[in-house]
This record gives structure tokens, sequence and C-alpha cells, in this order.
């Protein structure tokens, strides 16, 4: 991946390199400085100094440096991502924000320890990078279980794998148990949604709906250009039953067949 498929820039979170190729995340950050800004405020209400957050599926670490940032020097940040060359972008971002507190990993997360395949990407083919699935491809990488991190601690987990959660899940077990972190994870697969609802309220979780619009009105640039008026993430705030649930405007999850509703309703 030559130099001229990389744009560096200063965005609401810090000093961004990003793919000009990527038709999502990269676009967003040349257009508005910024990407899934609403995920970020979620965030910045449930993270303080010193909590300990794990990033499964981390990207260039645009979600990265900002759980950083809300952490601060006596918190930690694990980040995962299995893609070679996006991890390199990851850490060149970790690295030119100065940041000491997070711990990259070149890796998948899954159930147990072992090998995953990933595809071979064309990166300077225009492409939206964030939706590459792992599972079958001509790479390898390691695949590890977050319980593998023997954490002490640990406070958020996000996970965003393109239809992988549960494989992960499986893989934090014993950590879910142990130390009832809150879990902030994708779910926008209409066929995969209620058995990943299921699954995760059989640890023991509630569970809520967080639709983050990719275009975000007050963004860090001042565009007023939507690119994006119909584009959405579905996501889940999940809670451990025993937690005292803040006082949010959040449409708690039924069965997780809800998602064509959450569209409709930022239309």
């Amino acid at each position: 991946m030559g130099p001229s498929l990389l744009v560096t820039k200063n965005c609401r979170h810090g000093r961004i390199t990003y793919l000009r190729t990527d038709t999502y995340i990269g676009r967003s950050l040349e257009l508005y400085g910024e990407w899934c800004e609403g995920e970020i405020i979620l965030f910045s209400r449930l993270l303080q100094p010193g909590s300990v957050a794990v990033d499964v599926g981390a990207n260039i670490g645009t979600h990265t440096l900002a759980l950083a940032n809300l952490v601060g020097p006596a918190g930690t940040i694990h980040a995962f991502e299995p893609q070679q060359e996006i991890y390199d972008i990851l850490c060149a971002n970790i690295a030119n924000n100065g940041l000491r507190n997070v711990t990259t990993y070149l890796a998948a997360v899954g159930a147990k320890d072992g090998t995953c395949r990933v595809p071979q990407v064309d990166y300077s083919s225009p492409d939206n990078f964030g939706a590459v699935a792992i599972g079958q491809g001509e790479l390898e990488v390691p695949l590890v279980p977050i319980d593998g991190l023997n954490l002490a601690r640990l406070d958020l987990i996000k996970i965003d794998v393109e239809g992988a959660e549960p494989s992960v899940l499986a893989g934090a077990s014993s950590s879910l148990a142990r130390l009832r972190p809150m879990l902030y994870v994708e779910n926008n697969q209409s066929e995969k949604s209620k058995d990943l609802v299921a699954l995760i309220r059989g640890m023991k979780y509630r569970l809520w709906w967080h639709v983050s619009a990719y275009f975000n009105k007050f963004n860090f640039a001042g565009n007023p250009q939507n690119l994006w008026p119909r584009n959405i993430d579905a996501n889940m705030i999940c809670l451990p039953q025993e937690a005292v649930v803040p006082p949010w405007p959040l449409v708690e999850v039924l069965d997780g067949t809800e998602f064509s509703s959450l569209r409709l309703a930022v239309e």
C-alpha cells in the first residue's frame, strides 16, 4: 500500500491517517472530521478516567482514539484489528497522538486460541474496508479469546465484527461472568439478530437499541452536506441485569427484530 493512498488530517479526536479509498470511514473523516460520533457520545457517558475497554474490530482507530482519551492515562484500551494494512494505520494513529494507554493486537477475536483466515484486500480500489468479514481468505492471522487477556478490570467491550459476535462473546464468557462489563454490540443483520439477543440475555444482561446515523449535523468540520441521509448503524448497549440503568431515552430490545422500525425512525 503506497503512501499516495493515505491522507492525514486533524479530526475531532486527534490527528488521523486514513485511506482515501475507504468509502465510509475515510470519506466521513474527509468530509466531517469524525466517524459515527453518536457512538462516541454514548461512550463518554459510560466511561470514566481509569476505565478499561476492549475494542474488537478497531479498524484504523477512530473509536480507539476517542476511548483512549475518555479513560485517560490511568485507563487502558485493548484494540484488536486483523487486517495487516489497517492495523498498521491503527498503530500509526496511536503513536502520532502520543497515546500510551492502548495495547494493539494484530489478531481476530474468537471463542478460543487458534488462527483465522482473512481476505487479501485491494486497498487501491474504493471499498468499505470496515465491512471486511473474516473466516475465509488468503491470509492467516492469530485468533484469540478475550478471556486470554486475564484482565483484572473490564468496563466495556465494543464488538464490531460483521456477524461474528457470538464467537467473540463465547471467548469472553469467563470475563463476562467475573467482571460484568458493559457490552456495545453491532446488531444490523436481521437474520442473526434474534439469536444474538437471546445469547446476550442468557448471560444475564439487559439490552437497549442505540442507533447512530452516519451524518452528524454538529460534525467537527461544520459541513452541512449529508452524504448518507438513510444510513445508520444499529447497535445494542447491554448492561448486567444487576446494574443501575442510567436515565437514557433508549428503546429496550424486545426480540431483536425491530431493526426496520429503527431505520424508519431516523429517516
